[in-house]
């Protein structure tokens, strides 16, 4: 990383619990997108699934997690990197609020 560099964390809410957090080097949604989210909307469609069948995977993935969070369990990372590409599917698709998630500049 480059000494004068900005890094963000960007934090993920779901029902009012952080469900995961990550570093980032901007604070663009659409390149996040793009990075993470992108991939997963456009495998879904390889593989015959619509967009209203891709909304209910990304909830019902997102809420299992969320679950295991309530429960206390140990979430994988390749789970919170999971969480992170649903989520931005979720907004592309315009099911989730600007609330639910927040850029936070690193001193």
């Amino acid at each position: 990383m480059l000494e004068n560099q900005t890094t963000y964390t960007f934090y993920i809410y779901y029902k009012d619990i952080r469900l995961s957090k990550f570093k980032t080097y901007n604070d663009d949604l659409d390149g996040l997108y793009k990075q993470y989210g992108e991939g997963l909307i456009r495998d879904g469609f390889k593989h015959g699934m619509n967009v209203t069948y891709q909304i209910k995977w990304f909830d019902k993935f997102i809420d299992s997690i969320y679950k295991q969070k309530i429960d206390c369990y140990k979430i994988k990372a390749s789970d919170h990197l999971q969480v992170l590409s649903c989520f931005l599917g979720l907004i592309k698709y315009n099911k989730i609020d600007c609330s639910d998630y927040m850029f936070i500049k690193n001193k």
